[in-house]
């Protein structure tokens, strides 16, 4: 099955998704390695 996802992602949005699905996303994405998001989620910092 293919879905389209808008963020932010609530969790009802995940609830019909099975392993083999195929998941379109749209809006804004941030990506940045792991240790820069730990730090970004102590701060309180908006992402």
């Amino acid at each position: 099955m293919k879905k389209l996802l808008t963020t932010p992602i609530k969790a009802e949005d995940l609830q019909d998704i099975r392993v083999g699905d195929v998941i379109y996303l749209t809006g804004t994405l941030v990506t940045c390695p792991d240790v820069c998001h730990r730090r970004l989620i102590d701060l309180k910092r908006p992402i």
